[in-house]
């Protein structure tokens, strides 16, 4: 069973301490006992990040890789991937869930569905599933560089072209 203990609150009424929790046990009832505050927000929403890194997880195991391999695969480090399957940060770039939504073939925005306690909405749009079925095959560079010209196509307008 998880502890939690608080520290006192400033004359502004924000918590000026530090919460320790044991985050390995039940952490929605260990934020059920805090106050209002961001780090309860923190508390409860950790079981959405949790959830997504176990998602991501069985989808790097069900393709029998690595996290090296798999991070490879899906255009990111070893270390983000290990980091995601254990929930390591609160928080992930854009870019990050954007590349666990295409390595999971959810719609972008999914990840951040999964964290928030949601399902993921799965790809259904056939040109986004070529896309990533390509971009598994393109090398780091190639990436950097498809990301590039996408980005400026983007910034084009039809007045441009």
């Amino acid at each position: 069973m998880g502890s939690c203990t608080s520290s006192p609150r400033s004359s502004d009424g924000l918590a000026v301490g530090i919460v320790l929790a044991v985050m390995d046990s039940e952490p929605g009832r260990i934020a059920e006992r805090l106050p209002p505050s961001p780090l309860r927000f923190l508390l409860v929403t950790t079981e959405g990040w949790r959830r997504l890194g176990e998602l991501f997880r069985r989808e790097r195991l069900s393709r029998r890789l690595t996290q090296a391999d798999f991070g490879s695969a899906v255009g990111m480090s070893e270390a983000q991937v290990r980091n995601i399957e254990n929930a390591y940060r609160p928080r992930y770039d854009q870019d990050t869930l954007w590349l666990v939504d295409q390595a999971m073939g959810w719609q972008y925005g999914s990840s951040d569905r999964v964290s928030r306690e949601l399902e993921p909405i799965p790809e259904t749009e056939p040109m986004m599933i070529q896309l990533r079925e390509i971009w598994q095959e393109l090398t780091p560079e190639q990436r950097e560089l498809a990301l590039r010209m996408m980005r400026a196509i983007k910034d084009t307008t039809v007045e441009d072209t």
